[in-house]
C-alpha cells in the first residue's frame, strides 16, 4: 500500500493534472479542493487529502479541514477529518487504519470529528487517540412530507421506490401547503430585518461580540470563504461528480445572510441559512433575537417550500417550539463528536452548528 498526501501546492497541481481527469473515481470534487486552498486557516504545509492506492488503484482517501481551537487562553492548530472513503474490496485491509495513522500522524494527533458514519466509531475507539463520543442535542422540524428524500438514506429497500415516494410527497403538499394561505408569522417587514449574500462592515461587530465563548471562533473572513468557496455547487449532476462518492452538486443549493435590526438587544445580529434541495440548516447565528428569527425561519421555509429545519443552537432550539408554526411534526436529533485526547476538551461542546465542515452541506 502506498499513501501519497496532499498540501495546499500538490493538492492544486494534482487537480489540473492529466491524472486526475483520467481517473474512474476522484478523491476530492474539483471544487471542493479550490476551498479547502483557499481556507483562511489552511497553511502551506498543511495535509489536506491522503490517497491509498494498492497496486496503482485508488483503495481509499480522507480528508481534513484546517481549523483553530480556542481553549484555555490559547489558540491550537487543529484538523476536521472529512470524507472518508475505503473501496469495499479494501474494507478489510490495512487501507482504513493506515489512512487514519497518516493523517493523525501529519497533524500530531489534533484532530476533531463530527457526523461520522457510524460504522467507523469502532475503528476510532479502536485506535485510542479519542475520547470518549460527546453529543449535542439537536431538533429537526418538517414543514412538508419529504418521504422520497429521508426514507432512501435510512434503508436500501426505498431507493427503489424513490419515484413513488416522489408522488406520495407532491399529492399530499399539495393539499396540506393550503394551510399556508392562513399562516403569518412575521411579515417581510424591513424595519425588522432583510436578507443579503454576503457580510458587509455593519455586521463584523455582532461576530466578534457573539464569538466569545465558541471555540472555533471562525470570524468575517471564514464566514465569507464558505459563501464564496462552497463545496455543493447548484447543477445538474455531471461527469465529474459521478465519479465522487461524496456530495458536489445538487438541484438547489444557496447560503442566505438574514441581517436581524435591534429589536429588545442592544445591538443588530444576523443568521447564516443554508438550503439544500428541500432542507434548510442554520450554519452559524449571531444574534439574541431568538423568537424573532426563529419566527423569520418559518416564513423562510414557507416562501421557499422548504421540507425540513435542521437546528443545533442551544439557544435557538426553544424559541422554535415557543411559536406558532405550521409543523406537521419534529424530532429530537443527534451530532456526534470525537476530539482527541491530545486537544483536552471535555467540557460543554460551544460550537456553532456549521463549525467543522457542517457548514458546507
Amino acid at each position: 500500500m502506498e499513501i501519497i498526501t496532499y498540501n495546499r501546492n500538490k493538492l492544486n497541481e494534482f487537480i489540473h493534472s492529466d491524472s486526475f481527469n483520467k481517473m474512474p473515481l476522484i478523491p476530492i470534487s474539483r471544487h471542493r479542493a479550490i476551498s479547502q486552498i483557499n481556507n483562511p486557516r489552511a497553511d502551506e504545509n498543511d495535509i489536506l487529502l491522503a490517497v491509498a492506492y494498492e497496486e496503482n488503484r485508488m483503495a481509499g482517501y480522507l480528508g481534513v479541514l484546517p481549523d483553530y481551537l480556542y481553549a484555555n487562553s490559547r489558540s491550537i492548530k487543529v484538523g476536521w477529518l472529512s470524507c472518508f472513503w475505503v473501496d469495499e474490496e479494501f474494507r478489510s485491509s490495512p487501507v482504513t487504519a493506515g489512512l487514519l495513522l497518516e493523517i493523525m500522524d501529519a497533524w500530531n494527533r489534533n484532530i476533531l470529528i463530527t457526523n461520522f458514519v457510524p460504522s467507523l466509531l469502532p475503528l476510532y475507539r479502536k485506535s485510542g487517540f479519542f475520547g470518549k463520543e460527546m453529543i449535542l442535542q439537536g431538533i429537526r422540524c418538517y414543514l412538508r412530507l419529504n418521504l422520497a428524500e429521508v426514507l432512501p438514506t435510512k434503508k436500501k429497500v426505498f431507493r427503489n421506490l424513490k419515484f413513488l415516494l416522489a408522488g406520495t410527497d407532491a399529492v399530499f403538499n399539495l393539499f396540506a401547503d393550503l394551510r399556508f394561505i392562513l399562516f403569518k408569522n412575521v411579515p417581510a417587514d424591513p424595519s425588522i430585518y432583510d436578507l443579503r449574500s454576503h457580510l458587509d462592515r455593519d455586521l463584523y461587530e455582532p461576530v466578534e461580540y457573539f464569538n466569545r465563548d465558541s471555540l472555533s471562533r471562525r470570524g468575517v473572513e471564514e464566514i465569507n470563504w464558505i459563501l464564496d468557496y462552497p463545496w455543493i455547487l447548484e447543477k445538474k449532476p455531471d461527469a465529474e461528480s459521478s465519479k465522487y462518492y461524496f456530495s458536489s452538486v445538487s438541484r438547489r443549493f444557496f447560503y442566505r445572510i438574514i441581517r436581524v435590526k435591534k429589536v429588545k438587544s442592544n445591538r443588530p445580529g444576523f443568521v447564516l441559512v443554508c438550503v439544500r434541495d428541500n432542507h434548510m440548516t442554520v450554519p452559524y447565528l449571531f444574534s439574541d433575537e431568538y423568537i424573532i428569527i426563529a419566527r423569520i425561519l418559518v416564513n423562510l421555509m414557507i416562501e421557499l417550500r422548504c421540507s425540513m429545519l435542521t437546528i443545533f443552537h442551544v439557544k435557538l432550539i426553544p424559541s422554535i417550539s415557543k411559536i406558532r408554526s405550521p409543523f406537521l411534526f419534529r424530532k429530537v436529533i443527534r451530532k456526534p463528536y470525537l476530539i482527541s485526547r491530545n486537544l483536552g476538551i471535555d467540557g460543554d461542546l460551544k460550537f456553532q452548528d456549521g463549525d467543522g465542515d457542517c457548514a458546507f452541506y
